[in-house]
Parts: C-alpha cells; structure tokens; sequence
C-alpha cells in the first residue's frame, strides 16, 4: 500500500496493486473521509501488455512522496 498526494493537496489515497498473472493486476483503494476514517475500499482490475517500466510521462509534475 502506498499514500498518495494529488495536485490539489486535498486527497488522501492509499492504493496497491498485486500481480495475479502476466499482464492482470488486482488493486484496492480507499480515501480519507472528513471524519478521518478511511473509505470502503474499491476495488478494480488492470490488464495490459508487460513491458519494462520507462519513467514518468512528465517528470517535472511528479510530486516526491517520503518513504515510511
């Protein structure tokens, strides 16, 4: 699971992926709410070609996030 920060400032979303075959990932998601509990989770698939990771479209819009 990882936390991320949007553009905004205003999200708080923890995600992760796992592999379930070659090119199929399953992954969960779930939001800080107002009251600071966290969301349902929501869960949803990824499916695709495998290729080797490339980096960023955009790295100059990448936001820095510390590692826990």
């Amino acid at each position: 699971m990882r936390r991320s920060k949007g553009r905004s400032g205003a999200e708080d979303l923890t995600d992760g992926l796992r592999a379930l075959a070659p090119g199929l990932y399953l992954g969960v998601a779930t939001t800080r709410a107002g009251d600071g509990t966290r969301s349902r989770p929501t869960v949803f698939l990824l499916s695709g070609p495998v290729g080797d990771f490339v980096g960023p479209d955009r790295p100059d819009r990448e936001v820095a996030i510390p590692r826990e």
